[in-house]
């Protein structure tokens, strides 16, 4: 699993992150309940969105899923496409412009992809 992942990671040149937890906004206080003797609000969802650069061409991906249950410590691929959304759905959902620094005609069209396979899924 640690050499796909090292294989992944050098076939990128650059690669963003943005992995959160959704508490405030949109879905204002709304959370499952509290941890940490009820000082800390338990996210209702988690989000992650992706950028990648290579040879000069942008792609993007996100993932937006509820915190429960999936019955698994280890979802299947089949499971994690089921979550997977446009980056254009996850700044609906947040209210986050993730990619503002780029150029506009980039962006738009970055933020509009939804392609799991083209990130190896």
């Amino acid at each position: 699993c640690l050499q796909r992942h090292q294989s992944l990671i050098k076939s990128l040149t650059h690669l963003h992150l943005f992995l959160r937890f959704r508490i405030l906004g949109i879905y204002a206080l709304r959370f499952l309940g509290y941890a940490c003797s009820n000082r800390m609000p338990v996210p209702k969802y988690y989000y992650m969105a992706l950028l990648r650069v290579k040879n000069g061409a942008y792609s993007s991906i996100a993932f937006w899923m509820e915190h429960k249950d999936y019955g698994t410590t280890k979802p299947s691929l089949a499971t994690i496409k089921q979550h997977c959304v446009s980056v254009q759905t996850l700044q609906n959902y947040t209210g986050i412009d993730f990619f503002h620094n780029l150029p506009d005609v980039v962006e738009q069209k970055v933020e509009q992809q939804c392609d799991p396979s083209s990130w190896g899924m």
